[in-house]
C-alpha cells in the first residue's frame, strides 16, 4: 500500500509492525518496540497493508490517500484489466513478484521477533529479504519536517532520523530555482 496524510492536523502517524506475517492476532500482542511510527503529513510511505498497522490519535482534520493492489489482482476479467489500463493504470502481470519493492516479513513469535536463522525454505530467498526492505518513506519535496519517527520505548523519546540524502538534494535544487 502507498499512503500519504493531508490536511491541518497535528498527531495522526502511523504505527506499522513491519515483520507481523499475521500469525498473532492480536495488535496489543505485538511488542511496541518492533514497530515504527511514520509521519505520513511529510512524505507518502509504502508499506504492506496486511502487516499490522494503526494511527496514532490525532487532532484537527485529517485525510488519507491510500492506493494498494488486492493479492487477488490476476482473477480480474480481461475486460476489467483493459479497462484499468486505459485509464492509465499499470497492471502487474500474473507471474510479477510481491517483493519486488518490499520484502515478506519475517514474523514474531509470541510478540517478538522471530529469528529466520534456522529457517531453511524462507521465502523469498534470505538474500532478497535482506536486501529489500520492510517498508520504504518518500519525504515530501520541501518538507522540512521529512523523517522517520520510531515507535518510543518506556526509556527514550521517538528517535529523530534525517531524511535521506536524495531527498535533501531535492529540497536543495528547489530552494535554488525558487
Amino acid at each position: 500500500s502507498f499512503i500519504k496524510a493531508f490536511g491541518d492536523f497535528t498527531g495522526g502517524e502511523l504505527n506499522y509492525w513491519p515483520e507481523d506475517d499475521r500469525k498473532v492476532d492480536r495488535l496489543d500482542e505485538l511488542a511496541e518496540e518492533d514497530g515504527v511510527r511514520i509521519d505520513l503529513k511529510s512524505g507518502l510511505a509504502l508499506f504492506s497493508g496486511n502487516s499490522a498497522h494503526s494511527v496514532q490519535p490525532f487532532q484537527g482534520e485529517r485525510y488519507s490517500i491510500v492506493y494498494f493492489t488486492a493479492g487477488c489482482f490476476n482473477k480480474a476479467s480481461e475486460e476489467c484489466k483493459q479497462v484499468c489500463q486505459a485509464l492509465g493504470m499499470n497492471f502487474p502481470a500474473p507471474d510479477e513478484n510481491p517483493y519486488n519493492l518490499l520484502r515478506a516479513p519475517r514474523g514474531y513469535t509470541n510478540g517478538k521477533r522471530r529469528s529466520t536463522a534456522g529457517d531453511a525454505a524462507v521465502t523469498p530467498t534470505k538474500a532478497a529479504m535482506s536486501a529489500t526492505p520492510a517498508w520504504r518513506f518518500f519525504p515530501s519535496v520541501g518538507s522540512d519536517s521529512a523523517r522517520r519517527v520510531e515507535t518510543p520505548t518506556p526509556s527514550k523519546a521517538p528517535a529523530k532520523r534525517p531524511a535521506p540524502k536524495a531527498a535533501g538534494a531535492a529540497r536543495k535544487r528547489a530552494a535554488t530555482a525558487a
